[in-house]
């Protein structure tokens, strides 16, 4: 089972991501973690890249029905996350 998609989108980067932000809102989804991955690699790593996100979606009501039948899907919800 596939849980991720990857788009080619025709818009810049920042375009797309609030492309993508405004479609997961109008379906209910709010992001609850936010982690730019370009920059986390060029600070940890000195690293250069192509520009990524990772953006961690939540629908409150499919999470908690989901929970709700299969406590066990508890290891797909997003962590905690924190910058040290």
């Amino acid at each position: 089972m596939r849980y991720d998609r990857t788009v080619h989108p025709d818009t810049g980067f920042a375009a797309a991501v609030a492309r993508t932000r405004d479609a997961l809102a109008a379906q209910g989804f709010g992001i609850l973690t936010e982690i730019d991955v370009t920059a986390a690699l060029k600070t940890e790593l000195g690293h250069d890249m192509e520009d990524h996100v990772i953006l961690g979606a939540c629908n409150p009501p499919l999470v908690h029905r989901a929970l709700l039948r299969r406590g066990h899907l508890a290891e797909f919800t997003a962590p905690p996350t924190g910058r040290h």
